[in-house]
């Protein structure tokens, strides 16, 4: 996946499903792909193959690499 690509996903195909399914609520996001980071695998949960854990550690991972870029979280 590309940054162009991900920009679209988000900024575009993703804010216009949740659009629809609010019935127009969802103002939308404006959606900038930055340079990519890579995280160490999460360790799968035990009950579920993708269970909060897991998109915990991932959410956790991620922001960190970015805080380690220099990226000031606050302002996303």
């Amino acid at each position: 996946m590309t940054p162009a690509t991900a920009t679209t996903q988000v900024g575009t195909i993703d804010t216009s499903w949740f659009q629809a399914v609010s019935y127009g609520q969802f103002g939308g996001w404006n959606a900038t792909a930055v340079n990519w980071q890579q995280i160490p695998t999460p360790p799968m949960d035990t009950a579920r193959a993708c269970g909060n854990a897991f998109r915990s550690t991932i959410q956790s991972e991620g922001d960190q690499a970015a805080r380690d870029q220099g990226y000031d979280l606050g302002s996303y």
